[in-house]
């Protein structure tokens, strides 16, 4: 979620305030918002909440436009200290998913609409920010049907429903 360069900047303030001490996960999610400007609330809960979360995602490719659109819906099922307590009671977690669209000749560019400083490796892959319940991603100038490329490198511990075929797997 940060990148590479700011979480070694919030690693190394994190050390300098605290090192030799007994902390918790708040001082060092502290040092990662004050590098970051970024507020970490809402990924606190992957502290806080039981349960690992499930990420459905469904795609379309409208040819005609050459666009790709990304369905994804997060839930987190009832844990056995909390039955009952499935995913109407408990609260979106931000979870970066990390993605490429693989193609016949292998990464494809990502232009996602409504995103210019989209933070990624290269202009084959980003981390869309899974936020909300559902949301939804197009991507735009893709000229074939793409296999999307999901979690890429781990990017979070969770259970991935996506419909691959026998083909798309290969």
């Amino acid at each position: 979620l940060l990148g590479a360069k700011t979480f070694r900047k919030g690693t190394d303030l994190y050390f300098d305030r605290h090192d030799g001490q007994a902390v918790t996960i708040d001082e060092f999610l502290a040092a990662m918002e004050s590098v970051s400007g970024r507020d970490l609330t809402q990924f606190r809960r992957w502290y806080t909440q039981a349960g690992t979360p499930v990420l459905r995602v469904r795609s379309e490719y409208n040819q005609h436009d050459q666009t790709f659109t990304l369905n994804v819906e997060q839930s987190c099922p009832s844990t056995p200290e909390a039955p009952g307590f499935e995913d109407k009671y408990k609260e979106p977690f931000h979870i970066p998913l990390a993605i490429s669209l693989l193609g016949e000749a292998g990464n494809m560019p990502l232009h996602l609409r409504g995103q210019v400083d989209v933070e990624r490796n290269d202009n084959t892959e980003c981390v869309l920010e899974i936020t909300g319940r559902v949301q939804q991603f197009v991507f735009e100038n893709v000229m074939e049907k793409p296999v999307p490329s999901l979690l890429r490198g781990f990017s979070a511990p969770v259970r991935l429903d996506y419909p691959y075929t026998r083909d798309e797997l290969a």
